[in-house]
């Protein structure tokens, strides 16, 4: 009874590896009729004679056509993730800092366009072993979440410091607070999950539920962990930490 149960154990794992090598394959395939439409737009755009009224709806498809694709890269990252695990990353040293200025560049006009205040600090000069391009997307889904779920005129911060050990750092902690809408307890236990949404019916119906669980996925990757917490109408806090390599 014991071999069969472990001969069964084995084909499931099997079966299990095999559909994840599908599901990449069909995603991966996913971005090559992505890319041909996102090409024939930016060429009627270039070459055609267009209307005001024909811009708009151009401009209304490429943005639809570039969320799916990101939606594509994250589904690509999240199996790549289940699959290898941290040999899905392309590690290089890299600061903080760094990560910190690059998503930065990329959220700064998500919040003048909404009058919200985004700050930044950061307190580490420690070197990460990571995947920078990945850890970048992390930090511009965390701080683009907290612009979007934060009304006009409010606040999004980023800080990041080292967490001390007994002789060095050990870890490095990134925060983004917001003062946004908040998230209830029953929510925060599943935020994290692939395709979970809060509402799919908010006026936020942009969201995909997929950046979260990106967010997870490469966070624990690294080694590290991601968590919230909240308190409804008076904003959340997002953070997570990342182990630093061994001293030399």
């Amino acid at each position: 009874a014991l071999s069969r149960a472990r001969q069964a154990n084995e084909r499931l794992s099997e079966a299990q590896k095999d559909r994840a090598k599908i599901n990449r394959a069909n995603r991966h395939d996913l971005r090559t009729p992505l890319n041909a439409m996102l090409l024939g737009l930016e060429a009627v755009e270039q070459f055609g004679n267009v209307n005001e009224d024909q811009q708009e709806y151009l401009d209304m498809a490429r943005r639809n056509g570039l969320q799916i694709m990101s939606m594509v890269d994250q589904m690509l990252d999240i199996g790549n993730i289940d699959c290898l695990g941290s040999a899905a990353l392309s590690r290089q040293p890299v600061q903080p800092a760094t990560l910190m200025a690059a998503a930065m560049d990329q959220t700064a006009i998500l919040a003048m366009g909404k009058n919200i205040t985004l700050t930044r600090h950061c307190h580490s000069e420690a070197w990460l072993n990571a995947d920078q391009e990945k850890l970048v997307r992390v930090l511009v889904n965390l701080v683009g979440n907290a612009i979007k779920f934060t009304p006009p005129g409010g606040q999004v911060n980023l800080t990041i410091q080292d967490v001390p050990g007994p002789e060095r750092p050990q870890q490095v902690h990134f925060e983004i607070t917001d003062s946004g809408i908040g998230i209830s307890p029953d929510h925060q236990v599943l935020i994290f999950n692939e395709g979970y949404r809060i509402n799919p019916e908010a006026a936020t119906k942009d969201s995909t539920g997929l950046g979260l669980a990106f967010c997870k996925s490469i966070v624990e990757a690294h080694g590290g962990h991601i968590g919230v917490t909240s308190d409804e109408g008076k904003g959340s806090v997002f953070f997570f930490c990342l182990p630093l390599p061994p001293a030399a």
